[in-house]
């Protein structure tokens, strides 16, 4: 309900609606001005100047890349993937039942591992369906990667950031080296501030970018639904990292 109220879309449904109602009760001039504003709303979050601009200033508030050269030379680090989705298909291979974000998240945390052979790949996440958990999903993907089993470890239960960070500490407390936190660059200020409350110094390592700083062609310039999508995941991720600081605490 919060999501539904806090969507930008909705805010142009509830202006476009109430400038129609009050349309047929004559007042015109209030109607036309809330279409106006609907409008001008809707364009805003359609195109891709004003998104861009907000995601990628958020995505940019810590490093965009982890430098291997600040983890530790010849040390096993533990790399904590946080969970992000499935769907589990029957029939589709571990990887292709991942979302795309789950998948960008798990190929930034093996590629980090291949560069310090023997860490620890550790994966959240409980099932949304009953049935295999999204850690063990992640899991049976690194593994066609070539992570061997031993060095992968599962916690299955965490439906959200802040469970994941609380699962953590209990596991494995104040270790070093610092561990490296994968999630996706949105993500990643509110993930890097929960842990970090729970006396943990993580590395970051960004993934599932939204928005990348390089050149872009001129259709990437019109109105489109993942215009919208940064909107809404800016919205989110901004209003989830305040409550955040508000109200969590690491017990």
């Amino acid at each position: 309900m919060i999501k539904f109220l806090l969507d930008p879309l909705t805010i142009v449904w509830i202006l476009g609606l109430s400038a129609a109602f009050l349309l047929m009760t004559q007042k015109r001039k209030v109607a036309k001005l809330l279409f106006i504003i609907a409008a001008t709303l809707f364009a805003l979050i359609t195109t891709p100047f004003l998104p861009n601009l907000l995601i990628s200033t958020w995505e940019s508030r810590l490093p965009r890349h982890l430098d291997l050269s600040q983890i530790p030379q010849n040390q096993k680090i533990h790399i904590m993937v946080l969970g992000s989705g499935d769907v589990q298909e029957n029939g589709l291979s571990p990887n292709n039942q991942l979302t795309g974000s789950a998948l960008q998240r798990l190929v930034e945390g093996v590629r980090i591992y291949h560069a310090n052979p023997g860490s620890t790949l550790i994966f959240s996440g409980l099932s949304g369906t009953g049935k295999v958990s999204h850690a063990e999903i992640m899991k049976r993907t690194a593994m066609q990667l070539q992570v061997p089993e031993e060095d992968i470890v599962i916690f299955p239960t965490p439906h959200n950031t802040r469970t994941e960070a609380i699962a953590y500490k209990n596991m494995f407390g104040h270790i070093d080296p610092r561990p490296v936190l994968v999630t996706s660059a949105s993500h990643m200020p509110r993930a890097m501030y929960l842990f970090e409350i729970c006396g943990i110094q993580p590395y970051p390592a960004p993934a599932d970018f939204l928005v990348k700083l390089g050149p872009r062609s001129v259709f990437d310039r019109l109105p489109s639904y993942q215009n919208l999508e940064k909107i809404r995941t800016y919205i989110i991720e901004v209003v989830g990292y305040w409550h955040s600081k508000w109200f969590f605490s690491c017990e």
